[in-house]
């Protein structure tokens, strides 16, 4: 990401836009911000990596993919961190 921002004049360095939502990331970068301030990038470094580098790219289908990947990921720790609270509320109540 350094590289990328070094790349900008010196007047496009001194405001940036980041998302921090990984769901909109890909519309959001082709719209003219430059990345994402990433939970998922807290378990899946690499694939958020690849996925930033890509969006600069035109390489769509791939960038679909990962995309999708990281979609798949949110979904499934969400589903995790669900489980998690409600057993840990049950055990609360009894």
């Amino acid at each position: 990401m350094i590289e990328l921002i070094s790349n900008f004049p010196k007047w496009e360095r001194e405001f940036i836009q980041l998302t921090g939502n990984d769901d909109n990331a890909l519309e959001f970068n082709k719209r003219g911000g430059i990345g994402t301030i990433s939970v998922t990038a807290n378990i899946a470094p690499k694939l958020c990596a690849d996925f930033q580098k890509l969006s600069v790219s035109k390489e769509e289908d791939e960038l679909i993919k990962l995309r999708n990947w990281i979609k798949s990921y949110n979904q499934y720790i969400a589903q995790c961190l669900l489980k998690v609270t409600r057993a840990q509320s049950s055990m609360l109540q009894n």
